[in-house]
């Protein structure tokens, strides 16, 4: 019920262009693809507004994407996502590191996490394989969020939405504070 933005597309593409139709509102997509990637994303601007990540690290940004979902969504339409919890944020990812070795590559991840403000910063080192046998290396810095489960309800009811429910990891049990993940499943009040 509602728009997702996220294209896959052949790596020669440079930039491609779309207009659409969605819920009477005209819209204009342009894609552009300087690096050649086939998925993924560094930036993307929405009403003006650009975004570096998918992860959302200001409240008034959170307040505004709820309204954004909200206006797009039918009456009683249906809006499921999840995020990452507290817990995940101080036991999981932490001051912590680690490796994720797959055959061809290899990821260094360094986590650090600020209970205070809430923001954790992700360093990762990538090597991939090259087809002669050396490695190409690329680093990036994300940086997510940690919002409480107060906040996170706080926003959708200013925002309009009604909470249906909240499961914990992915299940049918109800979330609670040792989960780390929260799937939200919420309505549409308008």
């Amino acid at each position: 019920k509602g728009l997702r933005i996220a294209p896959t597309i052949p790596k020669d593409w440079e930039q491609f262009e779309i207009q659409k139709e969605f819920r009477s509102k005209k819209l204009h997509i342009i894609v552009n693809n300087p690096e050649h990637l086939e998925t993924g994303f560094k930036k993307m601007i929405v009403n003006g507004k650009e975004y570096q990540e998918n992860y959302i690290l200001e409240e008034e940004d959170l307040l505004e994407v709820f309204r954004l979902v909200n206006n797009y969504l039918d009456p009683g339409g249906v809006f499921i996502f999840d995020m990452n919890t507290p817990y995940r944020f101080k036991n999981v990812y932490g001051n912590n590191a680690y490796i994720l070795e797959n055959e061809g590559s290899l990821c260094a991840w360094q986590n650090q996490y600020n209970e205070k403000s809430g923001l954790c910063h992700f360093y990762l080192s990538i090597f991939e394989e090259n087809s002669d046998g050396t490695y190409t290396r690329s680093d990036e810095v994300q940086t997510e969020k940690c919002y409480s489960r107060k906040q996170i309800e706080g926003a959708l009811l200013e925002c309009g939405f009604e909470i249906i429910h909240v499961n914990g990891d992915f299940s049918e049990n109800p979330a609670n504070e040792n989960n780390e993940k929260w799937c939200f499943t919420v309505r549409c009040k308008k």
